[in-house]
């Protein structure tokens, strides 16, 4: 776990201050401001409990843990008539990587099972790709409808998107700086990436210097199995410049707007985007639609209806801030990057045997 450097006392003078190395709550080094060590201390800190609190659903019991050590995430609790929908610290998902520093309550967060979003699993969809399309987006049962949005790494749709309700956001603070989990380190403004030894006078990254989600933080993989995965950024640009794009105002007839992505018949076809298709392609050849579902940005959702945002799995080249994703309007079709705590679409991918 990180190492943290703290000043204890009042010194007069910085060459009187004394230093203490704390980690995983226990000090292990006491040395002066020039990094001499004067001897090594270790001294246990007390336990936290974490209570949840499972808001009309099946009981789940406490837990008590090490100071500064994690807590494991309980089994799912249940309630009639709803589906589980994650536990919260306040308004905030609780991260359960985040290392316990006092009692804390969580509270469970419930969807009306009636409203829809079931994960079932798509057909998949070959376009002639190196890997098979989902045939509707996740949180979606067909394919014109629109489905849940979640932010980059998270596995659960929420109700707000912002940095403040973002997992790998440090609740004081809202920064990175005791997480570090797909930070790389081609990013060089965020110094709290990077921690000082003072016994050897040294900054380290301290970064994981992930650039792809681990299948764990992966929604695609968690809610539809091990066969599945979001797109790389590399699989999306694939689906981009190897497929003919069509947009339309009402898929089959149902008036939603978005663009159906047609296994392309000859290589003239490939990457083309066209108002309307070609005499040689309708519906009944192979296909996907892409509803253009919008994104959500606090508790709104955004542009439903005029354009489409997909999350990739990758993370963003140069920013461990952003995140690769699809996007689209009439006449428009590109990938770019942009802020992981945005509410976006997900449509997955299925490997090849």
């Amino acid at each position: 776990s990180a190492i943290a450097l703290i000043t204890l006392g009042m010194a007069a003078t910085e060459a009187d201050a004394q230093f203490y190395i704390v980690k995983d709550g226990k000090v292990i080094v006491h040395s002066d401001a020039d990094g001499d060590l004067l001897d090594y201390i270790s001294f246990e800190k007390p336990s936290a409990t974490v209570t949840f609190d499972s808001n009309d659903g099946s009981a789940v019991d406490p837990q008590v843990v090490p100071y500064n050590t994690t807590v494991t995430k309980p089994t799912d609790p249940e309630r009639a008539g709803y589906k589980f929908s994650g536990w919260y610290k306040g308004e905030k998902v609780f991260n359960f990587s985040l290392p316990i520093n006092g009692d804390i309550t969580l509270k469970a967060k419930w969807k009306d099972a009636s409203a829809g979003g079931a994960y079932t699993t798509p057909d998949a969809v070959d376009l002639g790709l190196s890997v098979n399309w989902a045939s509707f987006n996740i949180g979606a049962t067909k394919p014109e409808e629109y489905g849940d949005y979640f932010a980059w790494g998270e596995i659960e749709p929420k109700e707000e998107y912002s940095w403040s309700t973002y997992k790998w956001v440090k609740e004081d603070g809202y920064n990175w700086s005791d997480i570090y989990k797909y930070t790389a380190a081609d990013n060089q403004e965020y110094t709290n990436w990077y921690e000082y030894d003072v016994v050897n006078k040294s900054f380290t990254f301290v970064g994981d210097n992930k650039t792809e989600l681990d299948d764990e933080d992966d929604v695609a993989t968690k809610l539809l199995g091990n066969d599945w995965q979001m797109p790389t950024y590399e699989q999306q640009l694939e689906l981009r410049n190897n497929c003919y794009w069509v947009w339309t105002d009402s898929y089959k007839d149902e008036s939603v707007k978005g663009y159906i992505v047609y296994k392309a018949k000859d290589d003239a076809d490939k990457g083309k985007r066209n108002g309307t298709p070609a005499a040689t392609y309708d519906v009944t050849d192979a296909h996907i639609f892409l509803p253009a579902a919008g994104c959500r940005s606090g508790a709104g959702l955004y542009n439903a209806g005029s354009s489409g945002d997909y999350w990739s799995r990758s993370l963003g080249t140069g920013d461990s801030d952003y995140a690769r994703y699809l996007n689209f309007y009439s006449g428009y079709v590109d990938t770019g990057y942009y802020n992981r705590d945005y509410g976006y679409s997900v449509r997955a991918v299925q490997r090849k045997n």
